[in-house]
């Protein structure tokens, strides 16, 4: 019998691909599980296949409803028939996948079977900034997130001041010293002034 193999290439990673050969009264779900173990998905998110032309734009739909009953033969209408291949929602990855030849099975083989790998796979899934830190990662963490936040305020004069708080407004305390000690040197450059002024509000006339 013959055996159809395909090279499967990740649409944002033409470096890395896969040699998947599969027979064809197999089915677009036999492909489906072939490729994601091929790559080290898990296999939990659903596939959709396309028809293709050439330029990979896609045409049939062979979808959920009907992937563990199509069979491949059934879509191969060229010799380098060409589909494209979406995994998860929205097509979150996607892949080109392509006939390279038609060629005599092995006896003694099961298929479908990945003949040739190329490159590392992304991860399936990827990190989020709103991921908790895990263990792996902590372990070469130094520091932990918290301790990234200062909570100390800032001030221009580079020092830190302590304030009270009272109906509703804030107002420094350092501020208030110093405004008690400008009105007391205010008060007694008063004091000296008008005493002065006072010992020379009438001052005696020469004769």
């Amino acid at each position: 019998m013959a055996v159809y193999k395909f090279r499967v290439t990740f649409e944002e990673y033409d470096d890395v691909s896969r040699d998947i050969e599969i027979k064809p009264n197999q089915t677009f779900s036999d492909l489906h599980d072939a490729i994601q173990k091929s790559i080290n998905f898990d296999g939990t998110e659903a596939g959709n296949f396309y028809s293709s032309d050439d330029y990979w734009r896609k045409g049939e739909h062979i979808g959920k409803g009907i992937l563990t009953n199509a069979k491949i033969l059934n879509f191969i209408e060229d010799p380098h028939q060409k589909f494209v291949y979406e995994i998860g929602e929205s097509g979150k990855w996607s892949f080109f996948v392509e006939l390279l030849k038609i060629q005599p099975d092995e006896a003694g083989q099961t298929y479908p079977r990945c003949v040739k790998t190329s490159g590392k796979a992304p991860a399936q899934y990827l990190k989020t900034d709103h991921q908790a830190i895990s263990e792996e990662d902590a372990k070469v963490t130094p520091f932990l997130v918290d301790d990234l936040i200062d909570d100390t305020p800032f001030y221009a004069n580079g020092h830190e001041e302590e304030t009270d708080i009272f109906d509703g407004e804030e107002e420094s305390v350092d501020a208030v010293v110093d405004q008690d000690e400008m009105n007391a040197e205010e008060m007694e450059t008063e004091d000296e002034f008008g005493a002065e002024f006072s010992d020379n509000e009438h001052p005696e006339e020469d004769y």
